[in-house]
C-alpha cells in the first residue's frame, strides 16, 4: 500500500493523512483477528520456538489478559468491543485456577490489569475487581512478609524481587489505581500497597557488601555462590522492567498523586540521583547501560542501552520524568527528554530495536516518547512517536495471523544468532501491544465516534502496566 507523506496536524501527538488512516486500518484488522478467543489461544500454542515461553491464558504479554487490555482501550472509541473484550476476560479469568501467579505478568495480578482497564464506566466489574484486588493483596502481602531471596550473610536483593513484570512494583502499580476507586474497594488494599512503598523506600537504603557501600539494590548473583572479596559480581539492573527505573516510577507516581510513606521523597531523590550518575553520553546525548556496577564499568562494545522500554533509555527517561513531577526537579526532565531526543536521533542499529512490539520494540517506544513528550509539552518527542509508529507500521504483515509477530532470539553457544517471529497476541510480546500503541497516536474520528478527546489519557489507560503514567 503507498502511503503519500504526512502533513502537520493540530494535535502534534497524532498521525495525520494517509499515515492515520493506515494505523486506523491495522487497528481494524488486527481488532477482527483477535477477537475469538479460542482461535487466538489455537494460534499461539501453535506458533513457538525454545526461546519462546509460549501461551499463557492469564498472561499479560501472551494472553487473554492482555488481549482483553486492548479490546478495553478500543471500547473506548467503539462500545461493540466490549463484548470481545469481556470474552477475553472470561477466558482468563477461568484460567487462573490452573496458572501460576507470577507478579504483574500472570495470574490474578494479570487479569486485575485486564480489569481495570476495561471497566470503561463507573463500577464496571466492582466485583469482579474487589475479588481480585483480594486475591492480589493477599499474596503480595505474602511475598512481602517473606524473608527476602539472597546469598546468607550478605545484603541485596535476589533479581526479580522488585521488578516489575515480576515483583512487587508492577502488583503495587495496580494497587495505587485500586486505592483510588472506591468502586471496587477491599479492605486488604490500602495495606498493601502501602507495606509495597514501605518496601521500596527500605530497597534505597545504602548497604554494605563485603565492607564496601553499594545501593540497596545491589542484586545478589544468580549463581548464589559466595562473593569474591573484589566484589566483581556487582550487578545494577537500571532498567524499567527489571531495574530500579521501576520502583522510581512507582514512588514518584503514588508521590503525585498523594499517596506518601516515611522516606519517599528521599528515596526518589537517591534512585533519580543514583540513575543521573550513571548517565553516559555520546555525540548524540545521554543513555545508561541496561546493567551496571561499582566495579566494573561496561564496555565500548554492547555497553549502549537500547531505545527500548523494557532495559532501554525509553523506560528510564520515563521514569526519571515521572521522579522530576514528582519532585519538580526541572533537572531531571531534561535529562529525561535529552536521553529520548537522543535515542531517536541515533541510527536503526545503535538503537537496537527488535521487532515491532512492547517490550523490545517499537510500540514501547512509540508509548513512552507519547507519554513523556505530552507530559513535557515537548513537540520533538511528539513527533518521534508518529515517527516511530510509521516504521512499526512498516513491518506489517497482513498475511500473519495476528498482523505484527514478535521477535525471539535463536541462541547458540550463549550469543544471538538470528531473531525469528512468532505469531504472538498478548501485550508485551504480541500484536494487542502493537495495536494499542498505534490507537495512541490515531485520531479519534478514525476510530470510532464515541470517545471525547478528554477521555484520551483514561483510554491510554493500558499503559500503566508500563509504568509510563
Amino acid at each position: 500500500m503507498s502511503v503519500t507523506p504526512e502533513r502537520p496536524v493540530g494535535d502534534p501527538g497524532l498521525l495525520s493523512g494517509a499515515h492515520a488512516e493506515r494505523a486506523a486500518e491495522l487497528v481494524r484488522i488486527i481488532a477482527e483477528r483477535l477477537a475469538d478467543p479460542v482461535t487466538v489461544a489455537t494460534v499461539s500454542v501453535a506458533d513457538r520456538t525454545p526461546a519462546h515461553g509460549g501461551w499463557a491464558a492469564t498472561g499479560l504479554g501472551r494472553g487473554h489478559s492482555g488481549v482483553a487490555s486492548f479490546y478495553g482501550t478500543l471500547a473506548w472509541s467503539d462500545s461493540r468491543w466490549a463484548a470481545t473484550a469481556h470474552a477475553h476476560l472470561r477466558a482468563a479469568v477461568s484460567a487462573i485456577p490452573s496458572e501460576p501467579s507470577a507478579g504483574l505478568a500472570l495470574g490474578p495480578a494479570a487479569v486485575l490489569s485486564a480489569v481495570q482497564t476495561c471497566s470503561a464506566r463507573e463500577g464496571d466489574y466492582s466485583a469482579l475487581r474487589r475479588n481480585l484486588l483480594g486475591a492480589v493483596a493477599g499474596r503480595l502481602r505474602e511475598r512481602l512478609n517473606a524473608p527476602q531471596a539472597g546469598i546468607p550473610g550478605t545484603a541485596g536483593v535476589s533479581g526479580r524481587e522488585h521488578d516489575l513484570i515480576s515483583g512487587c512494583t508492577g502488583v503495587g502499580r495496580l494497587l495505587l489505581d485500586a486505592v483510588d476507586d472506591e468502586t471496587a474497594a477491599h479492605p486488604d488494599t490500602v495495606e498493601a500497597f502501602q507495606s509495597t512503598l514501605r518496601r521500596l523506600v527500605r530497597l534505597t537504603e545504602p548497604i554494605k557488601v563485603n565492607g564496601r557501600p553499594r545501593p540497596g539494590w545491589w542484586t545478589v548473583p544468580s549463581t548464589g555462590a559466595a562473593l569474591p572479596a573484589q566484589a566483581s559480581n556487582d550487578i545494577f539492573e537500571v532498567g524499567m522492567a527489571h531495574g530500579i527505573a521501576g520502583p522510581l516510577a512507582l514512588l514518584s507516581l503514588s508521590l503525585s498523586r498523594g499517596h506518601v510513606v516515611p522516606g519517599q521523597a528521599g528515596a526518589i531523590e537517591a534512585v533519580a540521583e543514583w540513575l543521573v550518575a550513571q548517565a553516559h553520553r555520546d555525540a548524540h546525548g545521554p543513555y545508561w547501560p541496561a546493567r551496571t556496577g561499582v566495579e566494573r564499568e561496561p564496555g565500548p562494545d554492547g555497553s549502549r542501552c537500547p531505545a527500548a522500554w523494557c532495559t532501554g533509555a525509553a523506560g528510564v527517561a520515563a521514569a526519571l520524568h515521572l521522579a522530576g513531577v514528582a519532585l519538580n526537579n526541572v533537572g531531571w526532565r531534561s535529562i529525561a527528554v535529552d536521553a529520548l531526543r537522543a535515542a531517536m536521533g541515533r541510527n536503526e542499529k545503535e538503537q537496537r530495536l527488535v521487532g515491532p512490539t512492547v517490550c523490545h520494540g517499537h510500540a514501547g517506544l512509540i508509548q513512552a516518547l507519547h507519554r513523556v513528550g505530552t507530559a513535557a509539552q515537548d513537540p520533538t518527542l511528539l513527533t518521534a512517536a508518529r515517527r516511530m509508529a510509521r516504521r512499526m507500521m512498516d513491518e506489517a504483515d497482513e498475511d500473519a495471523p495476528f498482523v505484527f509477530r514478535h521477535s525471539v532470539p535463536d541462541i547458540e553457544d550463549g550469543k544471538v544468532t538470528r531473531w525469528t517471529g512468532v505469531d504472538a497476541a498478548g501485550m508485551y510480546e504480541g500484536a494487542a501491544g502493537c495495536a494499542a500503541a498505534l490507537l495512541t497516536v490515531t485520531p479519534d474520528h478514525l476510530l470510532g465516534s464515541e470517545r471525547r478527546s478528554a477521555d484520551r489519557d483514561a483510554a491510554a489507560a493500558w499503559d500503566r502496566i508500563l509504568l509510563l503514567a
